[in-house]
C-alpha cells in the first residue's frame, strides 16, 4: 500500500531543457498564495486553459515521457508549477532516514489527495486532519458524491459546505485546504420514464433486491442478531456512465434534450433526453454557475485554493465560449471573493 502525494518536479531531472532560458527548467520558488489547481490528463489541451489564476498543473507520472516540453517552458514563465504524483510506502512511514532521503530526491513540495470527508469514507481511511499539518495543503475530492438507485448530483453544494465544517470541527486549518470540483458529471440511464423529473437508474430487479437487503440488515440490527459491516453498493453498473463536460456540451447544443434545468436542493443543473433507442436518461453535471457557488463559498471560509477534475474536459474546441466560461467563473471568484478566516 502507498500514500498518494504530488511533487513538484517536473524540471531538467526529466528531459532536457527546451526553453529559450535554463532557468526555466528549474523548479520554481513562490511563497504561499491563493491555489487554482488544474488536474490534467490530456498531452495539448494545455494551450486552450486560462493561466489568469492558475498556479498549479498535475500530471501523472506516465505523462512525463510524452510530456509537451513547450508546456514547462510556458508552466513556468507564468510561475505556474508542474507536478506530478508520487508514491510513497506506508510502512515507510515511521522510517525517518527513509522519509528524508525520499523527499530530498523527489520534492520540493508535498500535498496529498484526501476524500472530501476527513475521517474513513469509501475505503480511504487515512488520517487526513493529521497528514494536512505536515504537508504544503491537502486537496479533497469533492465529488462522486451521489448515492445509488436515484439520479443525482455528483457534487451537491451543501456536501462542500459540511466537508469544510468536516474537516474545520476535526482539526485542520482551511487555509490548508484545496477543495477539487468536477468537471465532469453522470449519465443514468433511468429504468423507466421520469415521475416529477426522477430518475431511477437500476434495473428493477437489483433495485427490489437491494431494497429488500437493506430493510433485512435494518431489521437484524435493531434486533441485535447481526454484527455484519454495512457494504455500500457500487454505482459504477450499466444504469450509470461518467460524461466530460465536453459531452454535456455537445447535448445541451444538439437541440435533442429537455435543456439545462436546476435542482434548488443540490444547487446543480441536470438535463434529460431520450436515446436512440427511445430510452430516458437523465444527465447530471456541473456548469460555470454550480461551479460559481462551491469555489466562491470555499474561498470566502478561508481555503487554501480551488481547483478541478480535470482542465481537460471541456471541449475547447468545438465549444470554446462555453469552455471559457469555466475558466471565467474561476477568475471572478479569485478576483472579487477576499478570502477570511473566521467565515466557519
Amino acid at each position: 500500500m502507498s500514500m498518494l502525494a504530488w511533487s513538484a518536479r517536473v524540471d531538467a531531472s526529466y528531459l532536457e531543457c527546451p526553453c529559450h532560458s535554463t532557468s526555466l527548467c528549474k523548479p520554481i520558488q513562490v511563497g504561499p498564495r491563493t491555489e487554482v489547481v488544474a488536474f490534467s490528463v490530456y498531452r495539448d489541451t494545455w494551450k486552450y486553459y486560462n493561466w489568469t489564476h492558475l498556479t498549479t498543473i498535475a500530471l501523472f507520472e506516465s505523462q512525463i515521457p510524452d510530456i509537451d516540453p513547450h508546456l514547462l517552458c510556458y508552466a513556468h514563465s507564468r510561475n505556474v508549477r508542474l507536478v506530478t504524483h508520487a508514491s510513497f510506502p506506508v510502512k515507510q512511514l515511521s522510517n525517518q532516514t527513509h522519509i528524508d532521503e525520499w523527499i530530498k530526491d523527489k520534492l520540493t513540495m508535498v500535498t496529498f489527495d484526501a476524500s472530501y470527508w476527513p475521517r474513513c469514507s469509501f475505503g480511504h481511511c487515512y488520517n487526513n486532519v493529521a497528514i494536512s499539518k505536515i504537508v504544503d495543503f491537502v486537496l479533497t475530492m469533492n465529488y462522486d458524491e451521489a448515492g445509488p438507485f436515484v439520479a443525482s448530483a455528483n457534487s451537491p453544494f451543501l456536501n462542500t459546505v459540511y466537508s469544510l465544517q468536516a474537516y474545520k470541527s476535526a482539526g485542520a486549518k482551511l487555509s490548508k485546504i484545496v477543495t477539487i470540483q468536477p468537471w465532469y458529471g453522470y449519465d443514468y440511464k433511468c429504468i423507466d420514464s421520469l415521475v416529477n423529473d426522477v430518475c431511477f437508474f437500476l434495473p428493477d430487479k437489483q433495485l427490489y433486491a437491494s431494497l429488500a437487503e437493506i430493510v433485512n440488515r435494518m431489521s437484524q440490527a435493531v434486533l441485535g442478531k447481526s454484527d455484519k459491516r454495512w457494504k455500500l453498493l457500487s454505482n459504477d453498473d450499466s444504469g450509470k456512465g461518467s460524461i466530460q463536460y465536453g459531452g454535456v456540451q455537445a447535448l445541451l447544443h444538439s437541440n435533442k434534450t429537455s435543456g439545462p434545468k436546476w435542482s434548488k436542493s443540490s444547487a446543480s443543473p441536470y438535463l434529460n433526453y431520450k436515446n436512440s433507442k427511445g430510452e430516458v436518461h437523465q444527465v447530471w453535471y456541473d456548469d460555470p454557475k454550480s461551479l460559481y457557488i462551491k469555489y466562491n463559498y470555499a474561498i470566502k471560509a478561508g481555503v487554501r485554493g480551488i481547483g478541478m477534475w480535470t482542465a481537460d474536459f471541456p471541449d475547447y474546441m468545438d465549444y470554446p465560449k462555453d469552455s471559457e466560461d469555466m475558466w471565467k467563473c474561476i477568475n471572478e471568484v479569485i478576483s472579487k471573493t477576499q478570502p477570511y478566516r473566521s467565515y466557519l
